[in-house]
């Protein structure tokens, strides 16, 4: 839930920003790069984790209330949690373009998307549950459907505006390789203490090198900057409103 609470964060501080008359159109595009940077480095490493991760962690939160009897619930707990994680990607993304769409006055493209995005979910879980093989994963499935839809058809209207394009390679692919090398850092960890460490602090300690790990590569590569950062000043409202 942390990308998802940053991302709505981010939606709710950038909206003024990028409908001040003081901001530049530079400036304005510098604060939307650096939020979609914002969104992907908090959003892959947590579903990296989770798809690597997710039984120790099922474990972690919830042994004491699975049981393993007609059906494996560890089995079927960790893949609900690989799926409504990668939807945090998409949820995130969700908010956010549907704040630069609002602040781009096409709100109702907003509305029109996310309205159809909801309509094909709905549809998709009516027929995923009823699927014997894929059951109670339908209902995450159809989420993330929806969401990715919602998602996907907000970023193909911003891309008829001026609203600046994702930069692949700082936003997506350095959070990504960042993240690649993380998991294997903490899957040699994991392995190397197995055995030598209760199974709830191994898993509590793999995630803590893996965070390390990752906020180092982060600013090895320079994926964020300090006038980025220096951007997001805060704006004073008047009674003539933004300033």
């Amino acid at each position: 839930g942390i990308p998802q609470i940053i991302s709505s964060a981010l939606s709710t501080t950038i909206f003024p920003l990028i409908c001040s008359k003081h901001k530049t159109i530079n400036e304005k595009n510098e604060i939307i790069s650096f939020s979609y940077k914002m969104i992907f480095a908090f959003c892959v490493p947590c579903v990296c984790v989770f798809m690597f991760f997710s039984k120790p962690i099922v474990s972690l939160l919830y042994s004491d209330g699975l049981s393993y009897g007609n059906i494996n619930q560890l089995d079927v707990a960790s893949h609900i949690i690989k799926i409504v994680s990668t939807m945090v990607i998409y949820s995130s993304l969700s908010s956010f373009t549907t704040s630069l769409l609002q602040a781009e006055n096409k709100s109702f493209k907003a509305c029109q998307n996310l309205l159809f995005g909801s309509i094909i979910s709905i549809i998709c879980f009516i027929f995923l549950v009823k699927n014997p093989q894929i059951n109670i994963l339908g209902d995450s499935l159809s989420a993330l459907i929806g969401v990715s839809i919602t998602a996907l058809l907000n970023i193909k209207d911003l891309s008829k505006t001026n609203t600046p394009k994702i930069n692949f390679k700082k936003v997506i692919a350095m959070p990504l390789v960042s993240s690649c090398i993380m998991i294997v850092v903490m899957k040699f960890v994991f392995s190397a203490l197995c055995g030598v460490l209760p199974a709830k602090i191994l898993i509590m300690f793999s995630c803590f090198i893996g965070f390390v790990i990752y906020v180092l590569l982060l600013i090895i590569l320079k994926v964020f900057n300090m006038q980025e950062i220096s951007i997001l000043k805060p704006i004073k409202i008047s009674k003539n409103g933004l300033n």
